[in-house]
């Protein structure tokens, strides 16, 4: 941000912005309020066809936060008969492990070292623990657990 104003900004959004597509802070945060207005009756039919399926398991009130992911699987497998038991097969727990921490060790800069320590006294045998550095100076981050 400091940066940014320096070079004469008013955020650090309007100066990396200025080069690209967006031109400017002010042209994404209205092609993101069009969106989310032209998203807003899907939303609402989605939620809508959630709540149908918390109804019918007896319960009343609108689909929270932690009802969320219970009813989108529910809703995936009567509706769109999806198996995500059949889905697991193709997505192996350590080739999916292995890539996302790939993914974030390129984004971030981050280095994702098994700890079996960690994992010896976590909650549960499933648990993989992680010793994360960053990977410039090999500092210690913080320790990422899995299950």
């Amino acid at each position: 941000h400091q940066k940014a104003q320096l070079m004469g900004y008013a955020s650090h959004a309007a100066f990396v912005l200025e080069d690209r597509m967006a031109k400017s802070a002010e042209a994404v945060g209205a092609f993101l309020s069009e969106l989310a207005r032209k998203l807003a009756p899907l939303l609402e039919s989605d939620l809508a066809q959630l709540a149908d399926l918390k109804k019918l398991d007896g319960v009343e009130g609108a689909i929270t936060a932690y009802d969320r992911s219970y009813y989108c699987k529910r809703l995936e497998e009567t509706k769109f008969k999806v198996d995500h038991e059949a889905l697991k097969r193709y997505f192996p727990l350590q080739t999916v492990q292995a890539g996302l921490l790939g993914i974030y060790q390129e984004l971030l800069g981050l280095t994702f070292t098994r700890n079996p320590d960690l994992e010896a006294a976590a909650w549960h045998s499933d648990v993989s623990a992680f010793t994360v550095s960053d990977t410039a100076t090999a500092e210690l981050v913080g320790y990422f657990y899995m299950e």
